[in-house]
């Protein structure tokens, strides 16, 4: 799903906000990536974006070629991660199986959480990495194919969100010089 940030009000305004209400449904509601492609070209925007579960971002102006390649990225990632071998793993009282953006309590089954696909990502390095740990440089490499930034804050943003989601501050823990271990 690829989305403007920017989009029409009520009134005719456009507004910021407008466009994160609708990534957010698109994260809670459908079974789908969700891109925002937007002329918003401040770290703000990128950061309300991803908060709200979004799992890529792309300024406008880095133009039509890199929008192409990013959603052919994440329609090979889905459907790679669909043929994959299924384990299951515990966390914060839920399970989480890989290939499922679905977290579902051990006690209560009926209660479930859902992930954005970059969650789910982070979550499947993180019980596969033999130190369970990952750093911001293995997060921009490995699971949004980007250049590293030293300044970005993607990863501590989706730690958090999950923190959140799971209701469990200690779920994960930082590590010292930039990344976290569950």
């Amino acid at each position: 799903m690829i989305v403007d940030l920017k989009m029409p009000t009520d009134n005719g305004d456009l507004d910021v906000r407008e466009g994160l209400d609708i990534v957010s449904f698109c994260v809670g509601n459908l079974d789908a990536a969700v891109i925002v492609f937007s002329a918003e070209a401040h770290d703000d925007a990128e950061a309300l974006s991803m908060r709200e579960g979004a799992d890529d971002y792309i300024e406008k102006f880095d133009g039509r070629n890199r929008i192409s390649l990013r959603t052919k990225y994440w329609l090979d990632r889905i459907f790679d991660e669909k043929r994959k071998k299924i384990e299951t793993y515990a966390l914060a009282g839920f399970e989480f199986k890989p290939g499922s953006r679905d977290l579902k309590a051990i006690e209560n089954p009926e209660k479930t959480v859902r992930l954005s696909y970059s969650e789910h990502d982070l979550l499947q390095f993180l019980f596969r990495d033999e130190n369970n740990s990952i750093s911001r440089e293995e997060y921009n490499v490995w699971i949004l194919k980007r250049e590293h930034d030293t300044n970005d804050r993607r990863l501590d943003n989706q730690i958090h969100r999950l923190r959140s989601k799971l209701g469990d501050r200690d779920a994960f823990r930082a590590i010292r010089g930039g990344g976290y271990r569950l």
